[in-house]
């Protein structure tokens, strides 16, 4: 077994860091013109830190820490034409890898680093508050369940992109 890299706390705001870098990134205006590639980068590096850094949470539990009340649609909408300016956006995927007689399906890595931001801003909410341990427990249910899906498939969509250009 490979020993975690940090203690629990210092996983724990390690990943409210990384959670707080992504949401930032994708609330920035849109870039006019952008450098695509560089865009690209900056967004398969965040991904790559978010999985990592999700896989060091220590499992906790939420305690009696208040519900999320989640993020407005308004809100997520309004990242749409930051996150647009990824030089891609559709792309195909296997719901579950696994099923290897599922067909493949389309989805939208717009709509993928939407679910992200709404996952981890509900934790970045509980830290807020100082439910650290509960903010954890919501990271990695989440990661498990998830966001971490949505994660790796930009990732892929994005690097599979790169490797093209």
């Amino acid at each position: 077994m490979i020993a975690p890299l940090m203690n629990s706390n210092d996983a724990i705001d390690q990943f409210a860091a990384v959670a707080r870098d992504f949401c930032r990134w994708c609330e920035l205006p849109p870039v006019p013109e952008g450098n695509l590639a560089l865009l690209s980068r900056e967004m398969r590096l965040m991904l790559a830190r978010l999985i990592a850094a999700a896989l060091e949470l220590p499992r906790t539990d939420p305690g009696d820490a208040p519900e999320p009340e989640g993020i407005s649609s308004a809100v997520l909408k309004a990242l749409h034409p930051r996150l647009a300016c990824l030089p891609i956006n559709l792309y195909r995927v296997a719901f579950v890898p696994t099923d290897l007689d599922a067909q493949p399906g389309m989805a939208a890595v717009t709509d993928d680093l939407q679910d992200i931001y709404s996952d981890l801003q509900d934790g970045l909410w509980l830290y807020g508050l100082g439910y650290v341990d509960a903010a954890a427990w919501h990271w990695d249910l989440h990661f498990e369940s998830h966001w971490g899906h949505h994660a790796s498939d930009a990732l892929h969509a994005l690097q599979g992109h790169a490797a093209q250009a």
